[in-house]
């Protein structure tokens, strides 16, 4: 007899002899199933080395006949841990299988008798006499089974359809989970159709409406934040759906109306960005925290209005008593109040809160950092190159930190002209299922997915012209900027390849790396320079994962990949890990205190005051906690208009090279560097327009956003110059505080608000040191200065 046939028949030595006789004929059915496979004694007191089908009916059946109603959800879960087992390798799977027998046993004999389980096994070399007391499973062990039992009880979840619509929603956005669906109606008209997710926090508290709300509203670390999915099922302008969220929101707000405004204004973005109407289908994310609301349209996202309480409010129109959607939280209430949905609740919560817990005691970090590393270099010696068969060319399984999603080629008529991959998260990977997903992800560029990055492999030769023209034509159509943005790109690619002699022949490499801020490109491992234009990264994505994608053999490549259930069980495996990493290591890859105390001294030992010779207008060394980085003048023909000085972190001024690396550190903006400064003193007099509109005109081509947003800015420039007469006279100051969300605005030491809008601070920075800086001598004065 098989010895891991042997052991399942000795299994059942100590248990009640209702369970033997169950086990023995269960056991007898498979027989022949299991004979026909040998088994590993020495790896596992269980099981062999295979899963078998056959074996989880065992289970199933011996757990149906001695579970109760009462604790069905346990047994579920141990049944789906069980079915899990396909996702891991043999090690985990032994593990998972034995601790899921180990969990039947014990709530088998439980229901039996109520007595204390003791597990007794035996091998054929063992006294049958002899206990044997099963060991506890490791740390390591318990996590992995924690794993694979958070999967299993979200393996229960599924999606809701509203009915009256019929739009189905996913049981999983972005890590929260689906609370319910419903539908906005104005009279017999149906707007749209609405979801809303939580974290697993919220799902106990669904159970009444008044609980839902208290519970919703509460943001805080546990309930960090609640997303509202809406997709349109009537068409409407951008300004209308916008302004009717914003009169939803207006009366459970109680800061100012120019929040809400500025909400309203990302919204019409969002929707002018694919043509200016919310027609049917079109799909809203609002991601509501206690920082504010983040808005995304059509799986882009537009920016934030950070303004605490705003979320709140929002999160009010959807939960309140006159909410504005009755059907969605009636749907939230019935989906989760039943006792099973309450336990599968709990069990949710419980498990995320002790997979996510276990802070450190000083001193563990290092060792679980390297534990960290060792998971995730394990995970990706699982990862394997990718050959594209129709040009035999190969692609490694990592770029950098990106991870290969899949290869495919492109063709002209029957030329094929280039073999292409596209890198990056693992998130994106967890994404690859299908089309629409894949692409959604791909173009996300959020915390998750900063980047993704196109490599193509020539196997045709062509001219630079014609190579850049073919790729600039693929992406104006899908991008929604200037043509001349296009322009520069094209521009990038031909003189990458003029370089290295104009033609792009076979084994000529491009790679493009696609963010929210827009393209880099390199040409042969040669850095050509940056199209900085928001919405071209997306643009770039769009080229090759949307519904027209120009080499569909990638998207094939990339869903047969990542699709099956082993790779997805990979791939969700390498996010976590990756999440993990990242959060362990967080403050080890910061430069400590100390560290970093010792580097400001020494940037305060150079830091110095500046004047500017043109003008003689001095400044100051330090601004708040910024350092001066260099001084300038503005000149329109020989008037000088005013002194310029800009005020960066250290990082920015360790980074000053050159004026492409100063301008990147400048506008790049992260833990190290929140803010660039520029300070301007007057030294010719000029009205509040006239100087409001001169820069305007500046940022104007250097921002993708509305223009709109632009005469913002002016008309918080002239609102400050007003206040001191109208005249912004010789001795007037300006200073611009650019950061992520856009640009605040003083004069003469007064702050006159905030244009929060995301892109424009940057493109405030690229006005004082991309290559067509106004005022050059600024420029040079930073590279003199460091």
């Amino acid at each position: 007899i098989a010895v891991g046939v042997w052991h399942i028949m000795c299994l059942p030595v100590t248990l009640p002899h209702s369970i033997y006789s169950t086990v023995t004929v269960k056991t007898k059915e498979t027989w022949q199933h299991l004979f026909l496979h040998m088994h590993d004694s020495k790896r596992t007191a269980f099981v062999g080395r295979f899963r078998h089908k056959e074996m989880t009916m065992v289970f199933k059946n011996i757990a149906a006949e001695r579970a109760t109603n009462r604790i069905s959800v346990q047994t579920s879960r141990a049944l789906s841990t069980a079915r899990e087992l396909s996702r891991y390798s043999d090690e985990p799977r032994r593990i998972l299988l034995d601790n899921t027998s180990r969990g039947l046993f014990n709530l088998a004999l439980l229901l039996d008798s109520g007595s204390e389980p003791q597990l007794t096994l035996a091998t054929p070399d063992d006294d049958p006499g002899e206990d044997v007391e099963a060991a506890e499973p490791s740390e390591e062990d318990q996590k992995t089974a924690k794993l694979a039992e958070l999967k299993a009880l979200e393996s229960e979840l599924k999606p809701i359809v509203e009915h009256s619509t019929g739009i189905s929603f996913e049981p999983k956005l972005n890590g929260l989970y689906l609370v319910g669906a419903g539908v906005r109606k104005k009279s017999i008209v149906k707007v749209y159709s609405v979801a809303m997710y939580s974290s697993p926090t919220l799902l106990p508290s669904a159970s009444s409406s008044t609980s839902l709300k208290a519970a919703a509203q509460k943001m805080d670390d546990l309930n960090a934040a609640v997303t509202f999915l809406l997709e349109m099922v009537y068409s409407i302008t951008a300004e209308k759906i916008a302004s009717a969220i914003a009169e939803s929101i207006r009366p459970r707000y109680h800061g100012p109306q120019t929040d809400i405004a500025e909400l309203e204004t990302l919204i019409v973005k969002g929707v002018n960005e694919f043509g200016g109407q919310a027609s049917k289908g079109t799909s809203f994310q609002f991601e509501c925290t206690c920082e504010g609301v983040s808005v995304s349209v059509n799986g882009s996202p537009q920016g934030s209005a950070n303004f605490g309480g705003l979320g709140t409010a929002l999160v009010g129109v959807f939960t309140d008593e006159n909410a504005v959607s009755p059907s969605l939280v009636d749907s939230c209430v019935s989906t989760w109040s039943d006792k099973k949905a309450q336990a599968l609740a709990g069990s949710l919560l419980a498990l995320s809160s002790s997979i996510g817990s276990g802070d450190k005691a000083e001193g563990e970090a290092v060792e679980d950092e390297a534990e960290l590393g060792n998971d995730l270099v394990a995970l990706e010696s699982e990862l394997t190159p990718l050959q594209e068969y129709a040009t035999s060319v190969t692609f490694q399984p990592k770029l950098d930190s990106l991870y290969l999603v899949g290869a495919g080629v492109r063709k002209k008529s029957i030329v094929k002209v280039y073999a292409v991959a596209m890198y990056s998260s693992a998130q994106v990977l967890v994404a690859s299922s299908s089309q629409d997903t894949l692409h959604s992800a791909a173009r996300s560029f959020d915390e998750l997915t900063p980047t993704t990055t196109f490599i193509l492999e020539m196997v045709y030769s062509a001219s630079a012209e014609k190579i850049a023209g073919a790729i600039a034509e693929s992406v104006k159509p899908r991008y929604r900027g200037s043509e001349s943005d296009v322009a520069s790109l094209e521009s990038l690619i031909a003189k990458g390849v003029n370089s290295i002699g104009g033609q792009a022949v076979k084994g000529t490499i491009f790679r493009f790396e696609c963010s929210g801020e827009g393209v880099a490109v390199i040409v042969n491992g040669s850095h050509q320079g940056d199209a900085k234009f928001a919405g071209l990264g997306g643009a770039f994505v769009d080229v090759f994962t949307d519904a027209e994608a120009v080499s569909p053999s990638l998207v094939e490549s990339c869903i047969s990949t990542w699709s099956t259930a082993k790779a997805q069980g990979l791939a969700a495996s390498l996010n976590l890990a990756v999440a993990n990493s990242s959060d362990e290591t967080s403050t080890t890859l910061n430069p400590s205190e100390d560290d970093q105390s010792s580097a400001n001294s020494s940037i305060d030992a150079h830091a110095k005051p500046l004047q500017d010779y043109l003008t003689g207008i001095a400044f100051e060394a330090k601004l708040d906690e910024l350092y001066l980085a260099g001084v300038g003048v503005r000149k329109k023909s020989i008037v000088k208009v005013y002194a310029v000085a800009m005020y960066a972190s250290a990082p920015v001024l360790k980074s000053t090279i050159s004026q492409s690396t100063l301008n990147t550190a400048a506008r790049t903006f992260d833990e190290l560097t929140r803010v660039t400064s520029f300070v301007l003193h007057m030294t010719y007099s000029v009205g509040a327009e006239k100087i409001a509109s001169a820069i305007g005109e500046s940022v104007h081509p250097r921002y993708s956003g509305s223009s709109e947003h632009i005469k913002v800015l002016e008309t918080l420039i002239i609102d400050g110059v007003n206040k001191i007469g109208g005249q912004a006279s010789k001795g007037t100051t300006f200073r611009f505080d650019c950061d992520l969300d856009g640009v605040e605005v003083s004069v003469n030491g007064m702050s006159q608000g905030y244009a929060t809008f995301d892109g424009l601070g940057a493109a405030f920075v690229d006005v004082f040191t991309d290559e067509n800086a106004v005022s050059q001598t600024l420029v040079d004065s930073c590279l003199d200065t460091w």
